[in-house]
């Protein structure tokens, strides 16, 4: 009630001001529909739902992801000659992932790690020299991994992302829907302001007339 009540002021201050000069029905609503702010909201969003029309295929596809992740572990361990008393790690893992209509998903990454060890407690056996079970405290590794993945109950065979991309795009549909709805509804309101205008014109000038006719036969 309130919006509809704001797109009337609207209409009604614009009006005015625009029938300071004569107009025709299709000049005045070209001035309403690039002077509005109503008209301006309706028409944008109606674009934005339009272009959104076409983007069922988000729940497919294919999209990138990064994940890196980095930690130090100084917890106590009875190991310390196997592992030390810190842990430090760094990951990065880079790919890119994806899924297609009939439930088949994919997945194309990249992993990487670097693994650092401190503190590390050699053995000790007398009269030979320490000795320490760790050769290589910091080290690489690094894997390339390409994954399939086919759903056959859940999503058997797609159904469920079939079932995601008709109810984007039947949501969609019902957007631009409702702001064609808008639009006209706006519309019709705004050549209703201008027949009433017009008229109210006609009136002035009529009582005008009739005013200038009393006055001579007086």
């Amino acid at each position: 009630m309130k919006q509809k009540i704001f797109v009337t002021t609207c209409i009604m201050a614009l009006a005015s001001s625009v029938f300071a000069a004569e107009l025709t029905l299709g000049g005045y609503l070209k001035q309403m529909e690039e002077g509005s702010p109503a008209f301006r909201s309706v028409s944008e969003g109606l674009e934005a739902a339009r272009s959104l029309l076409n983007e069922k295929t988000i729940v497919t596809g294919a999209w990138g992801f990064a994940d890196a992740n980095t930690g130090v572990n100084k917890s106590p361990s009875q190991l310390s000659v196997l592992y030390g008393d810190t842990q430090s790690q760094a990951s990065l893992d880079l790919g890119v992932e994806g899924r297609t209509d009939f439930g088949l998903s994919g997945k194309l990454h990249f992993q990487t790690s670097y693994t650092s060890l401190s503190g590390i407690t050699p053995i000790v056996i007398p009269p030979l020299p320490p000795l320490s079970f760790i050769t290589m405290p910091n080290y690489y590794t690094s894997a390339l991994a390409l994954e399939f993945k086919l759903d056959l109950l859940r999503n058997s065979f797609g159904s469920e992302v079939k079932a995601q991309s008709n109810a984007l795009e039947d949501k969609n549909k019902a957007d631009i829907y409702d702001r064609l709805h808008s639009k006209r509804e706006l519309r019709a309101g705004t050549e209703k302001a201008y027949w009433k205008l017009s008229l109210a014109r006609e009136a002035v000038k009529v009582n005008r007339e009739l005013l200038e006719r009393s006055k001579k036969l007086h």
